[in-house]
């Protein structure tokens, strides 16, 4: 199946060209396979070689990692293209290079059991819908580079399900759960990275970053029916700007009860008694939230929740999508070039529903560290100029993107409150427990990104609490004029950035 896109690019969905075998295996990628599957999509190019390369990623500590597609499992592969002809037809744009992403639930990296059990217990079926997302988003979302929004092209997909997929299945690589996805894209080798994950990055690039999703954002909003399947729904985005630890966050019905009757909880006590304990250790994860719970102004934060809670409690937790989101949006899914205004957002497979706030706390806590109330505004409006340019009347208010960032701060903080400082779904997150976690490789990068998240959004309850002396004030204008904060937003954003 085949269909156009706005770009003329010809995005294709076929089984014909499907890799079936692991493509860094010998003989699995030739020149014809490469040749056919561009001409697919619409590209006509003849090679005479194709060399397969690895690309590598970087975990917490910039040390390298044998693989680019994470903790997800995919294989990422840069196609270096011969042309040894001085007539062969080369790609439109001169390069001599395209990427392949390429998933099997059969044929999985070698990772250890403890790791793969742990994917097959924790991800099940919604692993495979996250494949299966970013196939629905590289197949048939096509406008995205017509509203502006730079990401690298796809030239041809492919899929195939599982007859029968089953977490034992997939625990034992059985082919009855052998989903596969595959994508030829456009190499965009020349985009790096602007930091290790969870590294702070400067706000220059963040700015840029900000400006890019809007524009998916913008394009989208009160638009979700357009993009609605059975996969596309309220997806990941809140998840991991609430409980995005490494570790299995609050879910479930005991767990909303758990934070419904916050408060009454001692997890604030518990969480400082906890984890005040590790300055001195290496651990970055430790040390993030460590250093944030022994801020005597994070505990008094949250007893001045606890006093208001029955009327924070029901401005929390809002579903209502309002756009489509990347779902997934962290500075190391943004690449940039040599400015910091080139940059291209990747790896779709969170696209879905969703709101605003969550995307951007997501944003700002996994990459942004806080220093004060103004500097956050600052970026925020560097976002919301780029949501709203051109747009009349605009989709929301300044002051009700801010009211909205905030109760977004106050629902992760306390979730993440009660899952370090209670006893939560029978999990007891402990400094032990995340030590236990993290000794594996790549749940340590999962799990030590995640507590600095965490350090970064205790700093910005902390923040808001001292500038407006309590929620009270904070958030007074919940149920009024939702008005900016008592500080003159045009001049802050008009002082330079780092």
């Amino acid at each position: 199946m085949g269909c156009a896109s706005s770009n003329g690019v010809v995005y294709i969905e076929n089984e014909e060209g499907l890799l079936r075998q692991p493509p860094d295996r010998p003989g699995v990628i030739t020149p014809q396979w490469v040749t056919r599957e561009m001409k697919r999509g619409g590209v006509d190019i003849e090679i005479d070689d194709v060399i397969v390369e690895q690309i590598t990623s970087a975990n917490i500590d910039n040390e390298q990692r044998g693989d680019g597609g994470g903790i997800s499992g995919s294989r990422i592969l840069r196609l270096r293209l011969v042309y040894t002809s001085g007539t062969r037809k080369k790609l439109p744009n001169g390069a001599d290079t395209l990427v392949l992403k390429w998933t099997s639930f059969r044929h999985v990296p070698p990772m250890p059991i403890t790791l793969r059990i742990a994917q097959v217990i924790l991800f099940k079926v919604d692993q495979a819908n996250l494949f299966r997302t970013e196939h629905f988003f590289m197949r048939d979302v096509r406008d995205v580079h017509k509203w502006g929004v730079k990401t690298a092209k796809t030239y041809s997909t492919a899929k195939q399900e599982g007859k029968n997929p089953s977490d034992i299945a997939r625990l034992a690589c059985d082919s009855r759960a052998n989903l596969i996805t595959m994508a030829l894209m456009e190499d965009i080798g020349k985009y790096k990275t602007p930091a290790p994950p969870f590294a702070p990055v400067s706000r220059n690039k963040a700015a840029a970053a900000l400006r890019n999703v809007a524009r998916l954002h913008k394009s989208t909003w009160g638009k979700m029916g357009k993009f609605k399947t059975d996969l596309v729904d309220i997806y990941g985005n809140k998840g991991f700007a609430t409980s995005h630890t490494g570790l299995n966050g609050l879910k479930g019905t005991g767990a909303h009860k758990k934070k419904k009757n916050f408060a009454k909880s001692n997890a604030p006590e518990n969480l400082v008694k906890k984890w005040n304990v590790g300055i001195l250790k290496t651990d970055k994860g430790i040390q993030a939230i460590a250093r944030a719970a022994s801020n005597p102004i994070l505990l008094q934060a949250f007893k001045d929740l606890q006093a208001n809670w029955s009327t924070v409690y029901p401005n929390l937790g809002n579903d209502t999508p309002q756009c489509m989101v990347h779902g997934d949006f962290h500075h190391w899914n943004n690449l940039y070039g040599e400015t910091d205004d080139d940059v291209m957002l990747i790896d779709w497979q969170y696209f879905g529903c969703g709101r605003v706030s969550y995307e951007l706390l997501y944003f700002f806590n996994a990459g942004i560290d806080f220093t004060t109330v103004e500097d956050d505004v600052k970026l925020l409006q560097e976002y919301y100029n780029s949501l709203v340019e051109g747009v009349n009347p605009p989709q929301i208010t300044f002051g009700e993107l801010l009211l909205d960032f905030r109760y977004a701060i106050i629902d992760a903080c306390v979730t993440m409150c009660l899952s370090l400082g209670e006893r939560t779904m029978g999990v007891s997150y402990t400094v032990s427990d995340y030590m236990k976690f993290a000794q594996d490789p790549k749940q340590r990068d999962f799990a030590v990104g995640g507590m600095m998240l965490s350090g970064r959004m205790f700093d910005r309850l902390v923040g808001l609490f001292t500038y407006y002396g309590g929620v009270t004030e904070m958030l007074k204008d919940a149920h009024g004029a939702r008005q900016v904060p008592p500080f003159h937003i045009e001049e802050a954003v008009g002082r330079e950035t780092v």
